[in-house]
């Protein structure tokens, strides 16, 4: 018969203070030394103190067809705080923000349309929506998106657990030991890319020459929103309080939504139809709150026009100077 090992208390002590050591450091590294959010943190900050100087007249927000905007087309002193795959219920945070500022803008432009509402980080991009927890902490506390604790709760504990598995410190202390220059931060925000060549510029098929592109962008979404079925319904919520609270900052809002090409309506029709009558209410509920709303995806100036787009959801630098005339024109 074995002899049961009992050891001695010190040894449990050691063992729980050296895992929290150990939690604590790479919790360090993850934040201090290689951020995953660094990108998105530098954006932010640098705009937030742009917003504080008094010279912003307007901000605008979104994911990454928000950056086709050019406030500089339209003549409007303003800053793009737009950033990949950010949803609707993030930017209700980071609006609240924003209106928390010394120097309110006078205007806010969100981009969204029926298809943001079928967006909820919390189940579709969790490591996005846990750093992005991490940057606001020191603006919003320990306040959830959505009601979303769990993620809110390891974001702020936990920077160790890391979507990159911890890829980027790992290089990066390989390149140092090495002795080889430190990379270049890669970019994670869109920008517009060059229109194309003539040649190729009014051909759909460069537009879908990556294969995966809907899977990568859509694949997600049928099994988010079976196993999250309130996600329309606290979208359409969050979309209201964006209106509600603009409205009694005495802020202008301005809702628009980008041109699409008639390759990535077909494909996310089914889609749409879904959201489209949470996205009806919504917006009626914030045109009676003074906000105006611009639909400019189904624009046929735009859905035919292939040379405007760098792929069938993004607009490239004419498609945005194009936009950006547009929106001008409609706001007079």
């Amino acid at each position: 018969m074995k002899k049961d090992k009992t050891y001695k208390p010190w040894r449990y002590c050691l063992a729980a203070a050296l895992s929290i050591g150990l939690i604590l450091t790479l919790n360090y590294i993850s934040l201090h030394v290689c951020s995953e959010d660094e990108v998105e943190r530098d954006i932010l900050s640098a705009g937030m103190n742009e917003i504080d100087s008094g010279r912003i007249e307007a901000v605008n927000i979104g994911a990454s067809t928000a950056s086709a905007l050019n406030f500089s087309r339209i003549g409007i002193a303003g800053i793009d705080l737009s950033f990949q795959r950010r949803d609707l219920l993030e930017n209700v945070a980071l609006i609240e923000i924003v209106l928390k500022r010394k120097h309110v803008p006078g205007a806010i432009f969100l981009n969204a349309a029926p298809i943001s509402l079928l967006r909820d980080n919390a189940w579709r991009a969790p490591y996005q929506r846990r750093s992005f927890y991490r940057i606001i902490a020191q603006e919003r506390g320990w306040r959830p998106i959505g009601g979303d604790w769990s993620n809110m709760v390891q974001g702020r504990l936990l920077p160790l657990a890391r979507a990159d598995s911890w890829k980027a410190p790992l290089v990066k202390l390989r390149d140092t030991l090495l002795g080889l220059p430190p990379k270049q931060l890669q970019e994670s925000r869109y920008v517009p890319l060059p229109a194309p060549p003539p040649s190729t510029a009014d051909d759909p098929a460069r537009l879908l020459s990556n294969s995966g592109w809907f899977e990568m962008e859509f694949g997600d979404l049928d099994d988010g929103l079976y196993f999250n079925p309130d996600t329309l319904n606290k979208n359409e919520s969050a979309l209201e309080q964006i209106c509600d609270t603009t409205a009694q900052s005495g802020v202008k809002l301005f809702i628009y939504s980008t041109p699409l090409s008639d390759l990535y309506r077909t494909k996310i029709s089914n889609y749409t139809s879904k959201a489209l009558p949470y996205w009806k209410r919504a917006t009626t509920h914030c045109k009676l709150t003074g906000a105006m709303v611009i639909e400019l995806d189904e624009d046929p100036l735009f859905e035919n026009a292939y040379h405007l787009f760098s792929d069938p959801m993004h607009l490239n630098t004419d498609g945005s100077a194009l936009l950006s005339e547009e929106l001008a024109r409609r706001l007079n």
